[in-house]
């Protein structure tokens, strides 16, 4: 069976749940998962809080929004009732996760981890800057880490 007959057949696939797609760029790889996503919310999503989340390289991102609206030009009754399919990057869906999380913590404005793993993640995050761009190594040393961290939260606060 060639990729073409194979992106066709698990469009409307009733026997699985899940899928993962890889194969050449162009071979309409992202059509196809956007066509089972909108194949799924015509015949499966019939409550409001039944959803769909498809989620992409963050470069796919316009392009996603292009197919998804012409693939929207042929749907069902209860599509435009309930539009149940979400398109995000994967860089998206982590800010909602987040931004979900904050809102609902009953330690708003405070840090979810201590001083020493925040230094930690800072000191890393030197660490790849360091290997992409030498000059920095003049500009921010170790020993001043302490330093930089209480300028972080000063300004974040």
């Amino acid at each position: 069976m060639d990729i073409k007959q194979a992106l066709s057949k698990f469009k409307e696939d009733k026997k699985h749940r899940f899928f993962i797609i890889n194969g050449k760029e162009g071979i309409g790889k992202t059509r196809a998962a956007l066509s089972r996503a909108i194949f799924l919310q015509d015949n499966y999503c019939i409550r409001e809080n039944e959803n769909i989340l498809f989620i992409s390289n963050e470069v796919l991102g316009d392009t996603l929004e292009e197919v998804k609206l012409d693939v929207n030009r042929n749907n069902t009754f209860f599509t435009y009732l309930n539009n149940n399919v979400e398109i995000c990057s994967k860089k998206q869906l982590i800010n909602k996760c987040f931004q979900y999380i904050t809102s609902r913590n009953p330690l708003k404005g405070k840090r979810f981890c201590n001083k020493d793993v925040t230094k930690a993640f800072i000191l890393e995050g030197i660490g790849e800057l360091r290997q992409k761009e030498r000059r920095i190594n003049k500009v921010i040393l170790t020993k001043n880490i302490d330093f930089l961290f209480d300028e972080i939260f000063y300004i974040k606060h």
